[in-house]
């Protein structure tokens, strides 16, 4: 627990809370204990140097350094000392990628403290800054804040942004990968609202959250003028009780004499290191959009030694790709899915931004999971109070039952210490879906005790596994006293 605590900086040798904004003597020895360490986000660039050099010096990987930025620095501060951040005049804010590539430059790792700055400081614009902030976009229009004057105060930075030296990961492991466009927000209809969360029809549900791809990815480079035709372009769309991806082509050039050119595009979504030798499985559910005449649209799969296409059915309605993760019929050996995204072959669109495609889940995982639903279950479904006084409060518990003859984890896929293989449930009491819950107990809402108090009411439970199956449900109907 100690070293744990001590990983970051302001504790020191001498026993002492003392920011240090460097790796330096007095924090060296908990930094290479816990191997790594987050500096306080007051440094200088000669402080950095310096850092790193002791990092090679004793051993620590230079990587594992990780110097703060402080978002909120660049904000106007009625304090008698306002927080300064890399650099030094108009650091943080939309400048907190200046810092983050600065220290990429140094080979030392970034840490970003509090980056939801752009939706706090900007409660109606927060997407619109955060793009800015993260993937150099334009600042958007009417943009307002307490500071006075933003444009002045948060200026653009398309040539400096965090993105533009973020180093990119292979998303999922290398026998399971899922997503299903959740952004981290739980949403609810207007009865819901009304009896469970003081009429807010969203909160935040950040447990939920899904692997995304890079929002700011698209199929051409801005600017390039002479490619700039039938770009596609990616945006998450939110709809009660799920978020899609949306894929969309649009032109930026004039149609002129370009009717009867095909243009190709490829957008990546996922980076991926997975096998290729046939025993795991893709699922791609997604919606196929009818009025794009003479186009192609394809899921392509990246191999280490070629690319597979499937091909993407127009009809509007929602289809499923299931397919073996190899290479056609034939395993190569020791060969690797690399990345999976979208290609197109199209016309010139003329001016106009046309929506393609609806991905709602994309899985890769273990052939055998099958075999989970079978074994898996959900019983004793009870009501408990729990606390005194003003801690009192009924708790809704249940058990799962694991009853796989191979044991109780499927090889390759996860597996949870406390909910075994499923990854979360979902409850409805009286007809009202609730939060997802990542344990085996949720507390009931106060407002939902006090309305249905000495009665009976229909309640029920719902396990899905990792991969966004359905592996269990129990109902029942306890008494709220």
């Amino acid at each position: 627990m100690i070293l744990l605590q001590n990983r970051y900086d302001a504790i020191t040798t001498d026993n002492k809370v003392s920011y240090q904004n460097a790796l330096n003597v007095k924090n060296l020895p908990f930094a290479k204990a816990c191997g790594g360490i987050l500096v306080n986000y007051c440094w200088n660039e000669k402080e950095a140097r310096h850092s790193y050099q002791l990092a090679n010096k004793h051993g620590l990987s230079p990587d594992q350094v990780f110097f703060g930025v402080d978002v909120w620095a660049q904000n106007k501060s009625s304090f008698t000392q306002p927080r300064v951040t890399y650099p030094e005049f108009g650091g943080g804010g939309t400048h907190t990628g200046i810092a983050v590539n600065k220290l990429a430059e140094i080979g030392l790792s970034a840490g970003i403290f509090a980056p939801a700055w752009s939706f706090e400081h900007f409660p109606t614009r927060g997407h619109g800054i955060e793009c800015a902030m993260w993937d150099g976009h334009s600042l958007p229009e009417d943009l307002t804040c307490s500071c006075g004057d933003p444009r002045s105060y948060h200026p653009a930075n398309r040539m400096s942004c965090i993105t533009l030296s973020a180093r990119q990961y292979p998303a999922g492991s290398d026998s399971f990968f899922h997503s299903d466009f959740n952004r981290g927000f739980g949403r609810h209809n207007e009865l819901a609202a009304k009896r469970i969360y003081g009429s807010k029809t969203i909160h935040a549900q950040l447990s939920s959250q899904s692997v995304l791809p890079h929002m700011a990815t698209t199929s051409v480079r801005d600017g390039d003028v002479d490619n700039g035709v039938n770009i596609l372009s990616q945006r998450l769309e939110d709809t009660m009780g799920n978020t899609h991806l949306e894929i969309e082509a649009h032109s930026t050039s004039p149609l002129e004499d370009k009717t009867t050119q095909i243009y190709e595009r490829w957008l990546p979504l996922f980076k991926l290191a997975m096998p290729a030798d046939g025993a795991l499985e893709l699922t791609i559910a997604y919606k196929g959009l009818v009025g794009l005449p003479m186009a192609s649209v394809s899921f392509y799969l990246r191999f280490s030694n070629r690319t597979r296409f499937l091909t993407a059915k127009k009809t509007g309605e929602m289809q499923f790709h299931r397919t073996s993760v190899c290479l056609d019929d034939e395993v190569a050996y020791h060969a690797q899915l690399e990345e999976l995204g979208l290609h197109v072959r199209a016309p010139h669109l003329g001016e106009r931004t046309m929506r393609i495609l609806e991905v709602h889940k994309i899985s890769i995982v273990p052939r055998i999971t099958e075999l989970m639903s079978r074994h898996a279950s959900l019983d004793n479904v009870r009501l408990e109070r729990g606390g005194e006084g003003e801690t009192e409060h009924h708790r809704l518990c249940w058990t799962y039952y694991d009853r796989s003859e191979e044991g109780t984890q499927v090889p390759g896929m996860p597996y949870s210490k406390v909910t075994g293989p499923f990854s979360y449930f979902v409850i409805n009491i009286d007809g009202i879906d609730m939060d997802r819950v990542y344990a085996l107990e949720c507390i009931v809402p106060e407002s939902i005790v006090k309305e249905l108090k000495g009665t009976y009411c229909e309640t029920g439970v719902t396990g899905f596994g990792f991969d966004g199956k359905k592996l269990a449900q129990s109902s029942v109907r306890v008494h709220i006293d």
